[in-house]
């Protein structure tokens, strides 16, 4: 029976020796600090890149005038021959010609000298 009640006192001892754990007060704080920064953190390596591709593109749909050769986003190629609001007519060959969004643009079709122009200016 001595050997059961020393290890109940052991026990004891130790539970009332070691203080208990306290919540820290600023826990709260230091939580949504960590929330705006990985907010920060997912604008600038995901949102934030996407925002400026498609600025891009819809700069690069409105500069699209009439003789523009341009690939769509289902990989029709062809020549802008007419322009409406929303709509461009292309001439995909001599005899056909197919009514497209302007949405539906993906990119100029650019020449090699074209490209490498372009090239040269981005250095």
């Amino acid at each position: 029976m001595k050997k059961i009640s020393i290890a109940v006192l052991l026990t004891n001892a130790i539970l009332m020796a070691a203080p208990a754990a306290q919540p820290k007060a600023d826990a709260g704080a230091q939580m949504m600090i960590m929330m705006v920064v990985m907010f920060a953190i997912l604008w600038f390596f995901m949102i934030r890149p996407e925002q400026k591709k498609q600025k891009a593109k819809e700069a690069m749909r409105k500069a699209i005038t009439k003789g523009d050769k341009v690939i769509t986003i289902g990989g029709i190629c062809g020549t802008i021959t007419k322009e409406f609001d929303d709509r461009f007519v292309i001439q995909t060959t001599k005899e056909s010609s197919v009514t497209i969004l302007k949405a539906a643009i993906d990119r100029k079709d650019m020449t090699e000298e074209e490209i490498a122009g372009e090239r040269e200016t981005q250095k």
